[in-house]
């Protein structure tokens, strides 16, 4: 037990962050291209929430590439649990989730679903 809690599965940044860049996505389709964040904080630079995202979810997944070295970063981290969100964030990245949302058909509902 790690310091008397056996639940314990390693550090939340990673599964944090993923719900992060999930809600950015979303959020730039409710605001689009014209609202912008500076990005990084004092860059001065202006990003939309879907460029946020994707940079977000470039930094998370190169922690599993291999540096100049051939060393692996993740291979330093704690990542118990983690394996489903980069395989998430692999299959589905932020930018296709984009286009999926901004389909008309994303707007219809499934087959045998109500319309709300």
């Amino acid at each position: 037990m790690f310091g008397g809690n056996s639940n314990w599965r390693g550090p939340v940044w990673m599964p944090v962050n993923y719900l992060v860049i999930r809600d950015f996505v979303l959020y730039h389709r409710f605001f689009g291209e014209t609202f912008k964040l500076e990005y990084p904080t004092g860059s001065g630079r202006e990003r939309t929430f879907d460029e946020i995202a994707q940079d977000l979810a470039d930094r998370l997944l190169s922690i599993w590439l291999p540096a100049p070295d051939g060393r692996r970063p993740v291979y330093g981290a704690h990542q118990t649990g983690w394996t489903a969100l980069v395989a998430d964030l692999i299959l589905d990245p932020p930018s296709a989730g984009l286009q999926r949302l901004s389909t008309p058909a994303a707007s219809q509902p499934l087959e045998g679903e109500r319309p709300t």
